[in-house]
């Protein structure tokens, strides 16, 4: 497999990487602000589902570029695969 420059590898991740750390960061704010165990708890859980949302993102992101790279598409076809591949990390994200 091509090595595959670093900004395309991250630019799925980005978007999440903040979501994450405030999340992170927020827990312990939160336990010594006294706040109520139902929103610690929901920070908790927004903290667990966002390295599953990166992972759906970097599996659409591997996906796309192994089909680009394997059926080398033209530009028209290259358009219908980025709707495809929104189409399925959008799916992903649903059952995921």
């Amino acid at each position: 497999m091509d090595k595959v420059p670093a900004h395309q590898v991250a630019s799925p991740f980005l978007p999440c990487m903040p979501d994450l750390y405030q999340a992170l960061r927020g827990i312990p704010r939160m336990i010594e602000d006294g706040e109520n165990c139902l929103k610690i708890g929901q920070q908790f859980s927004a903290v667990r589902r966002a390295p599953d949302s990166a992972c759906l993102r970097m599996t659409a992101c591997f996906m796309a570029q192994e089909l680009e790279a394997r059926l080398a598409p033209d530009d028209e076809q290259k358009t219908d695969l980025a709707v495809m591949m929104k189409d399925l990390e959008a799916l992903l994200a649903r059952v995921g």
